[in-house]
């Protein structure tokens, strides 16, 4: 539960109702920020992991209801130190996005 309020403040994406932020820690994955991938780093203690990552997605919305709140996929959540991320980990990242995306086309 706790992990899952953390992921809910992406909705609140920076500069999306209005200009209103939260303060989170996230970035978009350098091999796949230009898909919409970008990772959200918790810094809690949460069933006894740390450093834990929130691989998520933010499709391209429809502009037409300001007021609405950005859509947020999860791909994964994993425990991570380093920055970096092994190729084979950006290929599931990816794969995953496709999914959602054939998703979004068939809704």
């Amino acid at each position: 539960m706790v992990l899952r309020e953390h992921a809910l403040k992406l909705r609140f994406w920076p500069g999306g109702r209005g200009g209103q932020s939260v303060d989170i820690n996230w970035d978009w994955i350098h091999a796949c920020g230009h898909l919409g991938i970008g990772e959200l780093r918790v810094e809690d203690t949460i069933g006894g992991h740390n450093n834990l990552r929130i691989i998520f997605f933010k499709p391209d919305t429809d502009k037409s209801s300001p007021d609405a709140m950005p859509l947020i996929w999860i791909l994964r959540v994993l425990q991570k130190k380093t920055q970096s991320f092994m190729q084979n980990e950006i290929v599931i990242f990816k794969a995953r996005r496709a999914l959602v995306m054939n998703y979004m086309r068939n809704q």
